[in-house]
């Protein structure tokens, strides 16, 4: 059909051809519902009508798909075992079903970032990988799921190399469930080995869209995005999952994230070009109108855990533990790994929660309706031995090792607060940065300062006062 010019075509019967080219085609291509083989490459043009067939590839080649979008798209596409395909198209289609039972690679540039769409028009489970399918290079591999509103799908288990789940506007509500465990590969750019479920982008007012990780184990090679910015959303249930990440960050203003009873390790988000492991050490971030439920999940997280301005965080009776193990050399001056911190206008509710804190703890909450510190029990346990974010910041500024807080709170800003110098050897512990106006430390219940790994820890209040509602407790080698 190359360079044919206009005209109608109809498979009506089976066909299997070396390679399939329509090129400078300006016809109409009715495809019906027969399979079409193609020993080679496809490259699409014209009006393509995909009716109901299937597009096996039998042989190595490139799918190419000029002027490409879901009414010009495969219905179903099967990849054969041993065959390789590579997507030269940056936002290919597949409306129904696409099955790889050999191995689906995007194009240049690298990382390879070639869009691929496949929708599930009557498919549930609109993805196969056979026992020799391979999807870790595939660039970014959308499942933009269109079909019934309604419809509950799977999202098939295996390793993917950028993958989105995208579902769901403010007239048709879907959900999205794990089939098995979720990974993506570990390309050294965050974003471009990302996991991101979210409604699409067209939503008023409400996201209908519920992603189940149904507790299989989740893995991101890079941050794992719920929500897809302002005007997206979704409700994420995480069960009983194995969460590992880098970077943990719901982005959108519908946004309900609960953790249940998941565990979950987050690295630092961004890259960095001098080979540290981050210029931004976000571990837990994000932005819009979001609502995250802690519930009794356990939360590791090797960066800075940063509450922004617009969200509200119930802490509920989860164990959070916030360290400086993966800290950078260059911050970007979003603060440092090892850092707990809440931004002015975040809602948090501590609930009954276990904070543990290697570096700092840092608190601009403005007023009780912003900062309820429930039962909870924080613990400053600064980490001497790890120089990542207590040493400096790459530039010579001391980095770590005090906590700041509100002076206008109308109640105590802790429950209970422990001390401890992790470390042999003096330890000192400054409460206070050098710049006012935050103030001094109130805590309702239990301040303890205390250390127990052969060290001694010394807290210096630089003249801000301690009050304490409850007990205050200095024990041996404090």
């Amino acid at each position: 059909a190359a360079s044919s010019g206009a005209g109608s075509f109809t498979v009506d019967a089976n066909m299997n051809v070396a390679s399939w080219v329509m090129t400078g085609f300006t016809g109409t291509l009715n495809m019906g519902a027969t399979p079409l083989t193609v020993n080679g490459s496809l490259t699409l043009a014209g009006t393509f009508n995909r009716n109901t067939s299937t597009v096996v590839f039998a042989a190595t080649g490139t799918l190419t798909m000029t002027a490409n979008n879901i009414d010009r798209s495969l219905y179903n596409m099967t990849i054969d075992a041993g065959v390789t395909v590579t997507n030269a198209t940056n936002g290919s289609w597949v409306s129904n079903l696409l099955t790889v039972n050999g191995t689906l690679v995007a194009a240049s540039p690298s990382p390879a970032q070639r869009i691929i769409n496949v929708s599930g028009e009557v498919a549930t489970t609109p993805v196969v990988i056979g026992a020799a399918g391979d999807l870790d290079s595939s660039g970014y591999f959308i499942y933009r799921l269109r079909g019934p509103c309604g419809t509950t799908y799977t999202i098939t288990s295996g390793t993917y190399q950028h993958i989105a789940i995208l579902a769901g506007n403010s007239a048709c509500a879907y959900t999205a469930n794990l089939g098995g465990a979720l990974t993506t590969t570990s390309c050294g750019i965050f974003r471009d080995c990302a996991i991101l479920a979210s409604s699409e982008a067209t939503l008023t007012p409400a996201a209908n869209f519920t992603f189940n990780t149904q507790n299989y184990t989740l893995t991101a090679g890079g941050i794992y995005w719920l929500g897809d910015g302002t005007t997206t959303g979704g409700t994420f249930n995480h069960g009983s999952s194995t969460i590992v990440t880098e970077g943990f960050a719901p982005t959108g203003n519908n946004i309900v994230v609960n953790l249940n009873s998941a565990t979950v390790t987050s690295g630092p988000q961004t890259g960095t070009s001098d080979g540290n492991s981050a210029s931004e050490p976000l571990c837990f971030s994000g932005s819009g109108t979001v609502t995250v439920n802690f519930n009794t999940s356990n939360f590791t997280c090797d960066g800075q855990f940063r509450h922004f301005a617009s969200g509200t965080f119930n802490l509920n009776s989860s164990t959070i533990t916030v360290t400086d193990d993966r800290g950078c050399n260059h911050c970007a001056g979003v603060g440092y790994p090892g850092e707990f911190n809440i931004v002015t206008g975040a809602t948090v509710n501590m609930g009954s929660a276990t904070i543990t804190v290697d570096d700092r703890w840092t608190n601009n909450a403005t007023n009780v309706a912003t900062h309820d510190r429930g039962t909870s029990t924080v613990r400053l346990w600064w980490d001497f031995s790890n120089v990542n974010g207590t040493t400096n910041d790459g530039f010579g500024t001391p980095a770590g090792h005090y906590f700041v807080g509100p002076t206008n709170l109308a109640e105590a800003e802790f429950y209970n607060l422990e001390i401890l110098g992790v470390g042999t050897g003096a330890q000192s512990i400054v409460a206070r940065d050098t710049d006012p106006p935050w103030g001094p430390g109130w805590v309702e219940n239990q301040f303890r300062i205390y250390d127990t790994d052969g060290g001694t820890t010394n807290l210096n209040m630089q003249n801000q006062n301690i009050t304490s509602n409850g007990t205050l407790s200095v024990e041996a080698n404090a």
